[in-house]
């Protein structure tokens, strides 16, 4: 079905797109290791700054590749947002700041 072909080209161009970042986005957003094969699950730990760096640009390729796959806007809901850690608001910050993005 053309459902089926689209979520097949959408998880290609991912998994393409996020190559090696793969199982790190997959530690942050467990629901992900069902679209690209991994099976990680923890945290981030955003205090190791070449790590978080990894991490941002892993994040910033998955929007990238989910606005592009459909040629739908991402949506981004931030709950709780009172409860931002200073890791989540950098990487919002970057998100937000990023003229690729837009």
């Amino acid at each position: 079905s053309q459902s089926q072909d689209f979520d097949a080209t959408r998880k290609a161009k991912m998994q393409q797109a996020l190559k090696s970042d793969a199982p790190l986005l997959c530690k942050a957003i467990s629901s992900l290791s069902l679209i690209l094969d991994h099976n990680s699950h923890g945290e981030i730990d955003t205090k190791n700054e070449s790590l978080f760096a990894v991490f941002k640009v892993a994040c910033k390729n998955f929007i990238q590749v989910m606005s592009s796959a459909g040629g739908a806007p991402v949506v981004l809901f931030v709950d709780d947002i009172q409860w931002l850690d200073a890791g989540s608001e950098q990487l919002l910050a970057m998100l937000l700041e990023d003229n690729d993005l837009k």
